[in-house]
């Protein structure tokens, strides 16, 4: 017996409400996590940067070694600056202010203003590498396990996360693998011949991940950070020497995209995304086919998606984004155009 079709977006153009793109600090070889005492000439450098489509997922599993790695070198007590207001900056400044260090973080923008804040933000570790030998995998699933760990505990308490049944199509261009599946973070996954879909019969996985919305969430992340004590200033790195002028002996550099340029990393390569924001609408699901994607939020349904790295535009295309509008439409069809007949 066929279970009952899922019900489908309206994606008329009136629905549209806008177009975005940013940059994902994407980093070839994956993310830097490391102490570096040699750039700022004896102080402690901190480097936690290069998540690419990944920060919200793994950033409490980073933000704790980043701390850890701080404990190291330093007694609590110590102040501490954090480079970079998205959310790998401000859940390292939660973390470090636990932790007892007297912590100010230095950023061009904070919520709602950073690139953290377009994100969907599904929990999958897509566009970042997951390190280059099995080794640096291994450490690279721990971290995963502790951010779904911290952000699961988040249930209840902050807004905008919760858990989401997620229809995953086969496509030959899926970013996260099987392995994203096999390691046991995702809850109920289950193969099927005939996904719940419209349209032509499709195979594919369902299962149950984390989503947070990021509208509500930062500013919760942010308001978090400020009741522990943590100061913020508005500050640009364009340069070392920008970095070098900071009064603190510890320096934790969470820029992001940022780092490449000001600390001379040329693997910090950037990926922009593209997204199409619609007008909300109450689907039980997400949508996972590849780089295309539909997130639902109370704000806006999320259409997805690009990945481009070296492209360092943060405007939207419009060939790339009607492009993306159009392949969410023709998924859906034909259900799609008898319903909008």
């Amino acid at each position: 017996m066929m279970p009952d079709l899922l019900p489908i977006p309206d994606l008329r153009d009136e629905q549209v409400l806008r177009r975005i793109a940013g940059i994902r600090p994407y980093r070839l070889g994956g993310i830097r996590l490391e102490a570096d005492e040699q750039t700022l000439h004896g102080r402690l450098l901190v480097h936690n940067y290069g998540h690419g489509g990944a920060g919200i997922t793994m950033a409490w599993g980073c933000a704790e070694d980043a701390a850890t790695l701080v404990r190291q070198y330093a007694m609590r007590g110590v102040e501490v600056a954090v480079l970079g207001g998205g959310v790998i900056g401000l859940t390292t400044a939660h973390e470090l202010a636990d932790a007892g260090y007297r912590v100010t973080v230095y950023a061009q923008a904070l919520p709602p203003n950073t690139t953290s804040n377009i994100a969907g933000a599904l929990f999958l570790p897509a566009g970042v590498d997951w390190g280059a030998n099995a080794a640096e995998q291994d450490v690279f699933i721990g971290r995963l396990r502790r951010s779904w760990a911290r952000v699961e505990a988040l249930i209840g308490e902050a807004p905008g996360v919760d858990l989401r049944t997620v229809y995953d199509v086969d496509a030959t261009d899926n970013h996260h693998e099987d392995r994203w599946l096999e390691i046991g973070l995702p809850t109920e996954v289950r193969r099927v011949d005939e996904l719940p879909l419209p349209g032509a019969p499709r195979s594919g996985k369902v299962y149950r991940s984390l989503f947070l919305e990021t509208p509500q969430y930062l500013p919760w992340l942010l308001e978090r950070a400020i009741a522990r004590g943590v100061r913020f200033e508005s500050k640009v790195f364009a340069s070392l020497e920008d970095v070098r002028t900071l009064r603190q002996t510890v320096v934790v550099n969470g820029l992001g995209f940022g780092a490449g340029p000001v600390f001379g990393d040329s693997a910090m390569q950037g990926a922009r995304g593209q997204l199409v924001l619609m007008k909300p609408q109450p689907l039980p699901y997400i949508l996972q086919h590849g780089w295309t994607y539909m997130f639902p939020r109370r704000d806006a349904i999320i259409l997805g998606g690009t990945f481009e790295p070296g492209v360092l535009s943060p405007l939207p295309d419009d060939v790339d984004c009607t492009r993306i509008l159009s392949t969410h439409r023709s998924f859906f069809a034909p259900s799609l155009t008898e319903h909008h007949a």
